[in-house]
C-alpha cells in the first residue's frame, strides 16, 4: 500500500479553498470550512502554520 502524501493544514486550506470551500471561523486548533452547500470541514493545524498566520 502507498503512503498518503503529507501536506500542513495551510496547505489543505487552500486546497479546499480551490474546491469552493471558505474559512468559516476558528476553534482552538481546528479550522472550520464551510462549502456553499452546507457541507463542512474541519482541518487540524499544527504549530508552524500558526507562526506563517500570526507572525509568532
Amino acid at each position: 500500500m502507498s503512503k498518503l502524501p503529507v501536506c500542513s493544514g495551510s496547505a489543505a486550506v487552500r486546497a479546499f479553498a480551490k474546491l469552493g470551500y471558505a474559512v468559516d471561523h476558528q476553534s482552538g486548533r481546528h479550522i472550520i470550512l464551510r462549502h456553499p452547500s452546507s457541507r463542512r470541514l474541519t482541518v487540524p493545524i499544527i504549530a508552524s502554520w500558526r507562526k506563517e498566520r500570526c507572525g509568532h
